[in-house]
């Protein structure tokens, strides 16, 4: 592609001073141009630099898609022509519109497909409903919002997936004609939150993880991509940025101020939640490193039980023999935090005032308890029968 594309000039304009000539992810490759001669020209380079190393194009596999272009000549590839006005890559659909119809579509068709692979279990008297429910979380509904906090949405969008949802978890309580059931009543029985509030957590979380990747990313500038040309007259579509601004104006932010605080997800989180107290479980755990030796990892994991807060995140990692006497002394600095997040707690600037946090338990595996006991000396809360606080057993481990 260095050699193809090496003197950039048959891109499109991405920031003031590049252009951007192409998108690759593993073996795949989407070359981009502004006009049909440059692409054509760039298709021809890119197939002869390929095949001087051995490599060619799959022309059963290769696409051409125009997007708001009135030229019509053909793009070929060894003579084929491969234009199309949508097609499917990673599960998603490609229009020439741009918009999500075609996708959200297609969704729905695989998730009833889904669904009705499950028949059996929706109609089983053995089976609680909570247990339908989560089975329809896991394996209808990811299949429909795959994707779905990257793409535009509209109101007939919302729609869709909505009447979808509901008339699937109307089936599951088996409530049928001339039965009838509200909608809220619906969401709070199988414990669902509407379609649209789903989809705009997903949207915030993907536009966090973006938001913290380097400057330089081309996902990351792609937010604030703005593309060359004029739109077509009336009214101009809703697009994900647009809906980004919406997201932005309900939590009383501007850009700026979103990409400050996604850098910290505690801190963006902190800033949107109200909440007085919340509890912190610590796992420290041994990690051989290969069975022929003795160094191994000692990873020490948080993980505050909260709403959209429940990843687990590192708070400390060790590197040495199985049995490290420097435990102590690298489990000071570590355990002196978790004190002081406990005596003071974590500070919203949002609400202005400061969120208690409990530590319920530290959880540590059989192989860690004889390294673990060094904690007793900062805290004596580490929750394993060498330490001052009795636990009980869960899963194999001390809690």
């Amino acid at each position: 592609m260095k050699t193809s594309t090496s003197e950039g000039k048959h891109g499109i304009q991405w920031t003031s001073r590049m252009q951007l000539d192409d998108l690759d992810f593993a073996d795949d490759l989407a070359l981009l141009s502004q006009t049909q001669q440059q692409m054509q020209e760039k298709t021809n380079t890119v197939a002869a630099a390929s095949a001087a190393v051995g490599l060619n194009i799959h022309k059963g596999k290769s696409r051409i898609i125009r997007c708001n272009i009135e030229c019509t000549n053909p793009i070929t590839i060894d003579g084929e022509d491969s234009d199309v006005k949508t097609f499917t890559y990673l599960g998603s659909i490609i229009d020439e519109q741009g918009g999500s119809d075609a996708d959200v579509k297609a969704r729905i068709g695989k998730a009833r497909a889904a669904y009705l692979q499950l028949r059996n279990i929706w109609n089983s008297k053995q089976l609680s409903t909570n247990t339908k429910v989560r089975i329809f979380n896991t394996n209808v509904k990811t299949v429909l919002l795959y994707g779905a906090g990257t793409g535009r949405t509209t109101k007939a969008i919302i729609q869709k997936i909505q009447v979808f949802i509901n008339s699937c978890l109307r089936k599951i309580l088996q409530i049928r004609w001339p039965d009838t059931i509200s909608n809220n009543v619906l969401w709070e029985r199988t414990n669902q939150i509407p379609a649209e509030e789903e989809i705009r957590k997903k949207r915030c979380k993907w536009i966090g993880h973006t938001l913290r990747e380097a400057p330089n990313c081309v996902t990351r500038q792609a937010l604030t991509w703005n593309p060359q040309g004029q739109r077509r007259r009336g009214r101009p579509k809703n697009t994900l940025r647009r809906e980004m601004e919406i997201d932005m104006k309900k939590m009383n932010k501007n850009w700026m101020e979103l990409e400050k605080e996604a850098q910290d997800r505690a801190e963006l989180w902190l800033c949107t939640t109200d909440f007085d107290s919340l509890n912190l479980y610590v796992n420290i755990d041994e990690l051989s490193m290969s069975r022929s030796s003795n160094q191994q990892l000692w990873p020490i994991l948080g993980r505050i039980i909260a709403p959209q807060l429940s990843d687990v995140f590192m708070i400390g990692i060790y590197g040495g023999n199985s049995k490290p006497a420097e435990f102590n002394k690298f489990s000071a600095d570590t355990i002196s935090e978790i004190k002081e997040m406990t005596d003071v707690g974590l500070f919203s600037v949002k609400f202005n005032k400061y969120i208690a946090i409990r530590l319920a338990a530290v959880i540590c595996d059989p192989p860690a308890r004889s390294s673990v006991r060094y904690t007793v000396n900062h805290n004596g809360n580490a929750g394993c029968d060498r330490c001052t606080v009795l636990a009980r057993r869960l899963e194999g481990h001390k809690l």
